[in-house]
């Protein structure tokens, strides 16, 4: 893959230009990343540190949360110890908690020396990332539930954030356990999720993600018939939760965190698969990423547009123009039709492009939908469809009984989409005026 990126500069360059924009919008913000103990355990975590490092060096604020459940579950067995798991908690004795620390213990110190790796053949030699901890997590005791005393099992109470934040804006990576302390000086077995979701929403954090077993989310598109969503609001994660079987408990429990999350702060939580290699830096460098993702922020959606969206609607219409499938446009024609358009927009990039206009004929209001463009690297996903559907829409909120449409190269598309072939004189006088007869493009037509 490298040695094709070097020999191809202007590939290199297509892509080096994807990124730029999160390269730019990423710089400053605070991730949270949790990370399993089967992830630490991998043979790819060395890798995994290598882009936390690259992170790290771009200006992005990490605080790493470790899990340690098959190390414990290890830990135990050893020692012969039969634990009891009362819902979805493990109740931790006197006992089990000594060996709770101490798994959790070798596991950070695994995860420390791993981050502290600066081998000359790795892709950050000579990056070195600085890693602090503390007892930023202060916790109490779960307590009884159901008449089961779950001893040294806690949950968290609160987190230290101005502690956090100043090993932050010293350019530390802050790194968490899935343990707790209390304010009398006794440390709880906490859950990591919960800790890294605690941490999360009192640090306001830009994302939270989650590195793990997503074989979990393969194993319920399997039962479900078909494939989960990649993106979904809280209320369509919480939906989901309940509707998946009882075999989907990990999806279960991811989903309605990050539903929580979401509903308490946390612009967007991913759920990334850490079984593929650069699968996190994947997901945030570029547009579409390669995770389940949990957002109250609209991934995408259709917005008019504005005189600032002048040239990008260009640079959609360009291409197009040249080969004859759309009729060229100035910008200075562009500024004063601007208020016609819309764009589609996802993370700040303009991905599509319509216009609609308006006129009667003997009375009757009708409108036309133009200029419809799609990114070349988008096609395929739909987005012309939803510019159609946002055409139709406004024309029928408008009052309109037809939507017209041209087309020279695109007569299919739009008889997919329930139009029809119509002879020009359908069209009103002032739009007849307006074409090109060199063009001779095809007139359709839906009735609204």
């Amino acid at each position: 893959m490298t040695e094709s990126l070097v020999s191809d500069p202007k590939r290199f360059a297509s892509l080096f230009r994807v990124a730029a924009p999160y390269l730019h919008a990423h710089r400053g913000r605070t991730f949270v990343l949790h990370v399993s103990g089967e992830c630490v355990a991998s043979d790819g975590f060395g890798a995994i540190a290598q882009d936390l490092a690259i992170l790290s060096t771009l200006g992005i604020r990490l605080v790493l949360v470790h899990g340690a459940r098959p190390q414990i579950h290890a830990r135990l067995v050893q020692a012969g110890v039969n634990s009891e798991v009362h819902g979805a908690r493990r109740v931790t004795t006197l006992e089990e908690l000594r060996l709770v620390l101490e798994a959790v213990g070798a596991v950070r110190t695994q995860v420390e020396s791993v981050l502290s790796m600066g081998a000359a053949n790795t892709p950050m030699a000579g990056a070195r990332l600085r890693v602090a901890g503390g007892n930023f997590v202060v916790a109490q005791p779960v307590g009884i539930i159901d008449g089961v005393d779950h001893g040294a099992t806690g949950e968290v109470r609160r987190v230290d954030r101005e502690g956090i934040v100043q090993q932050l804006d010293q350019g530390s990576v802050v790194l968490l356990s899935s343990v707790g302390f209390s304010l009398t000086g006794d440390v709880f077995n906490v859950s990591s999720v919960e800790v890294a979701s605690a941490v999360a929403r009192g640090l306001g954090a830009d994302k939270l993600m989650f590195l793990g077993e997503t074989e979990h989310v393969a194993h319920v598109e399997t039962v479900l018939g078909h494939a989960l969503p990649h993106e979904m609001t809280p209320e369509e994660a919480l939906e989901l939760s309940q509707a998946l079987p009882a075999e989907a408990s990990e999806v279960v429990s991811m989903l309605m965190c990050a539903a929580k999350v979401c509903d308490q702060g946390v612009p967007r939580v991913h759920l990334v698969d850490r079984q593929v290699d650069g699968s996190l830096l994947f997901e945030l460098f570029t547009r579409d990423g390669m995770a389940l993702m949990v957002s109250t922020d609209p991934f995408e959606g259709i917005r008019p547009a504005t005189l600032e969206d002048v040239g990008p609607v260009l640079e959609l219409l360009a291409p197009l123009a040249e080969r004859g499938v759309l009729v060229r446009r100035p910008r200075e024609i562009l500024e004063t039709e601007i208020g016609q358009f819309a764009v589609v927009e996802r993370d700040r990039t303009i991905l599509g492009c319509a216009a609609l206009r308006w006129a009667e004929v003997d009375g009757v209001k009708v409108a036309e939908i133009y200029s419809v463009a799609v990114d070349p690297a988008d096609r395929g996903a739909g987005r012309g469809s939803k510019l159609l559907a946002w055409a139709e829409q406004r024309a029928r909120e408008g009052g309109a009984h037809r939507l017209f449409a041209r087309s020279t190269q695109t007569l299919q598309w739009f008889r997919d989409h329930g139009f029809g072939r119509v002879t020009v004189e359908a069209l009103p006088g002032s739009w007849v005026a307006l074409a090109d007869p060199e063009r001779n493009s095809a007139v359709l037509a839906k009735d609204l």
